[in-house]
């Protein structure tokens, strides 16, 4: 791992979004290879005939359901639950989010930007689809060949651990496994490279002002924390690995509760009121709602009243507002207008 984030810390030195742009294109090309391959190699292990036909089957399978209405307290995957926080974080993720929003601020104009968004949005629902057949194809086959979903050192099925095992240990492991390893590697890579540059250009813009400095002393800045970025993100991986025990979409929606609430949360106050505020009231609040959200979270879990799952976003993203709200109402958390003089 650490020798991956070194490779990437390298050529994101070297080139920086534009390399991104490039890397991350290719990067997702071979993902897109690998998903392709594999669905194949599985079809055609299924047998899928006349007297087995592939819609038919995949009907029944009992895998198709997309709407959760049952157990509206404590389902997490209750439908308005899903909905409210897919939206949410769909919002967070690919509107607000440096990571991604990078590439379109690097278009030539706001038009390429809006033509890379809408493509972008197409693509992203196409593979997903794909990815929902893999994932019921590799059910299908691991059923029918005998092989057990995974569990952790905690006895917990871990559903997310299935394609590794039918790609590593499973009679078909020698094709599958190589393009099982070649999409977990533009994955990771193609995800990693966006973080880092985003978090060097976020820290370097919005907490530094590099740019009130001189040129030679923005290069110093720009290089100390690319590499203390760098460290953070291995540092952070170490952690989430070590510590976090649920299935990989379900740590990704936890953690974009957490994370993209804030974002939300200021977003729409800054859209929906005219106050201004001090600069040092956004961090508090930002750092104030997740740990709020977290405690709530735990109470409500421990006393089985209600499960937020997905729309977590949502409670979070509504404390930010409200704690801003309620800030702008307090004078001496106003930020004072300047005046100019003549």
């Amino acid at each position: 791992m650490a020798i991956s984030i070194g490779l990437i810390w390298v050529y994101t030195y070297r080139g920086g979004i534009k390399t991104i742009i490039w890397t991350d294109t290719l990067q997702t090309l071979f993902m897109l290879v690998a998903l392709g391959v594999t669905l194949l190699l599985l079809i055609n292990q299924l047998n899928f005939g006349p007297e087995n036909p592939l819609v038919e089957t995949i009907a029944n399978s009992g895998m198709t359901r997309w709407f959760f209405f049952d157990n509206v307290q404590m389902g997490p995957h209750y439908f308005w639950k899903d909905f409210i926080g897919g939206f949410f974080i769909c919002i967070g993720m690919t509107g607000m989010d440096q990571d991604m929003m990078q590439k379109n601020l690097a278009c030539k104009n706001i038009r390429e930007a809006q033509i890379n968004m809408m493509s972008f949005a197409g693509v992203l629902f196409i593979v997903n689809l794909l990815f929902l057949f893999l994932g019921v194809f590799l059910f299908m086959y691991a059923a029918k060949m005998g092989i057990d979903v995974p569990v952790d050192a905690l006895g917990k099925t871990r559903t997310d651990l299935l394609f590794p095992e039918i790609a590593l240990r499973s009679p078909i492991a020698g094709y599958v496994g190589v393009f099982f390893l070649i999409g977990l590697i533009a994955a990771a890579y193609s995800s990693a490279d966006s973080a880092l540059t985003s978090l060097t250009t976020s820290v370097c813009v919005d907490i530094l002002n590099i740019e009130k400095h001189e040129e030679k002393r923005r290069v110093q800045m720009r290089k100390i924390v690319h590499i203390a970025m760098s460290a953070l993100l291995f540092v952070v991986i170490l952690i989430l690995n070590y510590t976090l025990d649920l299935s990989a979409i379900d740590q990704l929606i936890t953690l974009a509760g957490y994370t993209y609430g804030p974002l939300i949360g200021m977003f729409a106050f800054g859209l929906f009121t005219k106050h201004r505020l001090s600069q040092y009231v956004f961090p508090i609040v930002a750092l104030m709602a997740p740990i709020l959200t977290f405690y709530i979270n735990i109470i409500f879990g421990t006393l089985k009243t209600f499960t937020f799952g997905a729309s977590l976003i949502a409670l979070n993203g509504g404390l930010t507002f409200g704690m801003l709200l309620l800030a702008s109402i307090i004078p001496f958390l106003k930020k004072t207008p300047q005046v100019t003089r003549l």
